[in-house]
């Protein structure tokens, strides 16, 4: 092929690519009944738009209502009675590895007119081993009235806030956060809790309070790149701090530093505990009080 040959499949190549193209949207709603279920493992995946996850109506396994462009992205439902798995969602990579579609233009395009979303609704009163996977927009998990056994959330481009308004039934042995590139926010995990908290933050950082109704000891282990890590501790709880830092810095006025670790003035006396191990680097780590 000639050089004005090539120049010509490239300038052709770019207008397809940048053009308005049709879009199909499906709407799809689905629910399922508890029938002798005494436990549920759930994997969400989600591609492009807005995940809301929430407690389902009593006596409702799972029930769910998504809006999704059909030339981009495809639901998927699949449950298991034998081994009580949900494996759900709308996965908009999928698509995107057959049809070749520059993603990031086209989906700027699509979201001006009308945005996907998927809401997915879990059963109440039994435990649920839950592991979400989001590629883009943003997520809002509302967790109270739910019984979360273990929880792990993968972040691309999101930005996640999460709520456990009400306290769990059972104290969930871990609870794993991975944010890439969008943050998280996350009000009252003391309600979730957790023996053990892990938070990857990327770019975006991350904000977090510890209100709720946990009790005993925690380790809070956390890992901040890029925008900064909040974190609001009840003030009846004691907090041990240990930092490493690069290029970066650490707020935690009132604290007493020992033994390489940076304690609370509360902490031999204080009932509960929290351990925060915590890795920044273009970031600065703040710990600062909250009302219980």
């Amino acid at each position: 092929m000639n050089a004005g040959r090539f120049a010509g499949a490239l300038a052709a190549l770019a207008a397809l690519a940048s053009a308005p193209r049709a879009q199909d949207w499906r709407t799809v709603t689905a629910q399922r009944g508890i029938a002798h279920e005494d436990a549920l493992h759930v994997v969400v995946h989600y591609g492009d738009g807005k995940l809301t996850l929430r407690a389902a109506d009593p006596a409702v396994l799972y029930d769910v209502n998504a809006r999704f462009d059909a030339d981009d992205a495809r639901f998927e439902r699949r449950y298991d009675a034998a081994t009580r798995t949900l494996d759900i969602g709308v996965d908009s990579a999928t698509m995107d590895r057959v049809t070749l579609r520059p993603r990031l233009s086209s989906s700027a395009q699509r979201h001006e007119a009308t945005p996907g979303y998927f809401t997915l609704g879990l059963a109440r009163g039994i435990p649920i081993d839950l592991v979400v996977h989001l590629a883009m927009g943003e997520a809002e998990f509302e967790l109270g009235d739910l019984w979360i056994s273990r929880l792990s959330v993968t972040s691309a481009l999101s930005h996640a806030v999460m709520d456990f308004s009400t306290p769990n039934l059972q104290p969930m042995d871990e609870l794993t956060i991975d944010a890439s590139v969008g943050g998280i926010t996350v009000h009252r995990l003391g309600n979730a809790r957790a023996k053990r908290v892990k938070l990857l933050m990327g770019v975006g950082g991350g904000e977090v309070d510890l209100r709720g109704a946990w009790t005993g000891e925690m380790t809070l282990d956390a890992t901040v790149a890029v925008g900064g890590f909040e974190l609001h501790v009840p003030r009846d709880a004691g907090v041990k701090v240990i930092a490493s830092t690069t290029l970066a810095g650490l707020d935690a006025a009132g604290f007493t530093q020992r033994d390489g670790a940076y304690y609370s003035s509360n902490y031999a006396s204080a009932s509960r505990k929290v351990t925060v191990d915590a890795h920044a680097t273009l970031a600065g780590v703040e710990v600062s009080w909250i009302e219980p």
